[in-house]
């Protein structure tokens, strides 16, 4: 489980029902063959079976550009507090999500760039639904603007 990559936490980028996503600095991101930033998305170890289903399912997602990449998992435990945590680590949407381009825009978005943002998601939702899942959990936090936007 543990993928043995050494990070560190910066800011908390949002919360959810079941974990808090945060940026990740890898400390020696060539060794890892990975981006320098990743999102690492953390539970409590005995509030992390969504997030462990979460990691099983993404393994078998991979390769759709649609979809976040996932480069590993670990437990680890505070020091301070003793209290084991559950980390998933993820591809960052530097472009955040799709509520966030709404937000910056001031006034909505055009409608090419609505059309380019729900083509990307209907791919991703075709690659998910042709391997035999389901998303359940469609909304604008959970739509990456810059994935939509590089693949128009």
């Amino acid at each position: 489980m543990d993928n043995g990559m050494e990070w560190s936490r910066g800011d908390v980028l949002g919360r959810g029902s079941f974990a808090t996503v945060s940026l990740a600095f890898v400390h020696e991101p060539c060794q890892w063959q990975l981006p320098s930033v990743v999102a690492v998305k953390s539970a409590p170890l005995s509030l992390s079976g969504s997030l462990r289903h979460e990691y099983s399912v993404l393994g078998e997602l991979q390769g759709c550009r649609q979809i976040v990449r996932c480069f590993g998992d670990e437990v680890v435990v505070d020091e301070a507090t003793g209290v084991q945590s559950y980390n998933l680590l993820l591809e960052f949407a530097d472009g955040g999500s799709l509520q966030d381009a709404v937000r910056r825009s001031g006034r909505g978005l055009g409608e090419p760039t609505i059309r380019r943002h729900a083509r990307s998601v209907l791919r991703g939702l075709e690659y998910i639904h042709a391997r035999g899942y389901a998303h359940c959990d469609i909304k604008l936090q959970n739509t990456s603007s810059a994935v939509a936007a590089m693949t128009s």
